[in-house]
């Protein structure tokens, strides 16, 4: 039960981000479900490498920190674009020329 609340967690987390992206790009971005993974920080990196190695040789990655009554929860939120779509994303940003 905990791990669908924490799965649920990261859908709105990862629906925010992609709706910031959005409106500060006025691109149209789509997302897959997110998943959840609970281990060494190394562990769930190289799984993700593994799996998106043949996509695209970069992600992004924000770093989010949430202020909670029972302390600080920090986070990471991992975008994997499809092939080619990266420098579109940073173009848009205003990054990349």
């Amino acid at each position: 039960m905990a791990a669908s609340a924490f799965m649920e967690i990261g859908n709105i987390l990862a629906s925010s981000f992609l709706t910031a992206l959005c409106e500060m790009t006025g691109l149209d971005l789509r997302s897959s479900p997110p998943a959840l993974a609970i281990d060494m920080t190394a562990s769930i990196l190289s799984a993700v490498a593994a799996v998106f190695a043949d996509l695209e040789d970069d992600i992004v990655t924000i770093v989010t920190q949430i202020d909670e009554v029972f302390g600080i929860v920090e986070g990471y939120f991992i975008f994997v674009p499809e092939p080619g779509s990266l420098s579109v994303l940073l173009r848009a940003l205003g990054l990349e020329e």
